[in-house]
């Protein structure tokens, strides 16, 4: 038997838990001086480097929606949790500026992981809360047909 919870109390459990996603990625910022250091960059390599997390983020972007699907975002959450613990230790402690490399494209993509999971978990909430409070969200017509069809379809027909 699952146990149930209150659908407010998740909503405020999933804004604690994108408060807390902010804090741990923001985290590591203070120390770039003494990480810069340790790696013995310059400011333009460092910056290139930490900017190179954009490709774990494309990465993650193209595949963890499908995998949040298949398994669920409970898995995906643990997972990108459980790599950004990781990647933050080896980033605050690496002096080795391939291995910087290497997990700054894998914090990127775990950050992208973590924010799908946590987004699917959100809007299936807020979807749960619309449906408990007898409103929908998306405002129907007459005929309870999507009342911003007609405008995508009269913008179809002009292109």
């Amino acid at each position: 038997m699952s146990k149930s919870i209150d659908v407010k109390h998740e909503l405020n459990l999933i804004k604690a838990l994108f408060f807390l996603f902010g804090l741990l990625i923001m985290s590591w910022v203070p120390r770039f001086p003494e990480v810069k250091a340790n790696l013995q960059l310059t400011n333009g390599e460092f910056g290139s480097i930490v900017s190179m997390g954009a490709v774990g983020n494309i990465v993650a972007l193209l595949t963890i929606g499908h995998l949040v699907h298949k398994f669920g975002p409970r898995w995906i959450l643990h997972i990108g949790a459980f790599t950004l613990a990781i990647s933050l230790t080896f980033l605050t402690h690496s002096t080795s500026s391939l291995l910087f490399l290497i997990f700054v494209i894998l914090q990127g993509g775990a950050i992208s992981a973590f924010h799908i999971a946590m987004e699917h978990s959100s809007v299936s909430s807020f979807e749960m809360l619309i449906k408990c409070a007898g409103r929908q969200a998306i405002p129907l017509n007459e005929k309870g047909e999507n009342s911003n069809n007609k405008n995508l379809k009269n913008l179809k027909k002009s292109y």
